[in-house]
């Protein structure tokens, strides 16, 4: 269940929205403090650039964009659409969504979803039956073939770390069971199968792997906590 509350009135990618992610951690960039042995000397500088967010107020996040981002922005919309279009049995697409954890933590997945019209809202204010979906399209037709070919969350975690994590920590943020990860390329024809892939993440099979992340969050705000207190 998603509680209505963690989603924000903020429009993601507005200046409010850019202003919201001072001091929270994201999803994109996660899986730096989910090392095996321990939030390292990356997971630390990223803690300590969002620390001094919070002292600053100005953003440490590097603007870069490249052909590679271009194109991503460009058709991950696109995959959405065309997403719903073939997937059978989905009540509801919401987009623009932006999930809030606390004060430490938020994530913009590209959308919500509702996969049938059974109790979509609950009267104490709950989305049920609600995932989340994060769209990715590769411009390396190589790169989106071999995520095309995953098909368990765990062969994500193998292929692609960051985007494990990027969808868990949507999945955990929002307080839903389940979470999407669509793979698409405009240049596949409909009649391949590489034009579109799709990886369900569960919760239920993925239970040592969210209670490491939850470990792993709690080390994060405490070192941030020490970081942010600091006095020489």
């Amino acid at each position: 269940m998603l509680p209505l509350s963690r989603i924000s009135e903020i429009s993601p990618y507005s200046p409010d929205w850019f202003a919201n992610r001072l001091g929270k951690m994201t999803s994109s960039s996660i899986a730096c403090l989910c090392t095996p042995k321990g939030i390292g000397k990356g997971g630390l500088t990223y803690i300590r650039n969002k620390v001094s967010e919070v002292i600053t107020g100005k953003s440490t996040e590097k603007n870069i964009t490249n052909e590679a981002i271009l194109w991503g922005i460009e058709n991950e919309p696109k995959a959405l659409q065309y997403w719903r279009s073939v997937t059978p049995g989905v009540h509801r697409m919401i987009t623009d969504t932006h999930i809030v954890y606390n004060e430490r933590f938020s994530s913009t997945p590209d959308a919500l979803v509702m996969m049938n019209e059974k109790l979509v809202f609950t009267e104490d204010g709950q989305f049920l039956n609600c995932e989340t979906l994060e769209s990715k399209s590769y411009m390396t037709p190589s790169i989106h073939m071999a995520h095309v070919k995953c098909r368990t969350a765990m062969d994500i975690r193998e292929l692609n770390i960051d985007l494990f994590y990027q969808v868990l920590s949507q999945i955990h943020w929002a307080g839903v069971t389940r979470g999407r990860c669509i793979f698409f390329h405009p240049e596949f024809p409909e009649s391949s199968p590489y034009r579109l892939g799709e990886v369900i993440f569960k919760k239920t099979e993925l239970m040592s792997e969210f209670k490491f992340f939850q470990q792993r969050m709690d080390e994060a705000v405490d070192i941030f906590q020490k970081e942010l207190n600091w006095k020489p």
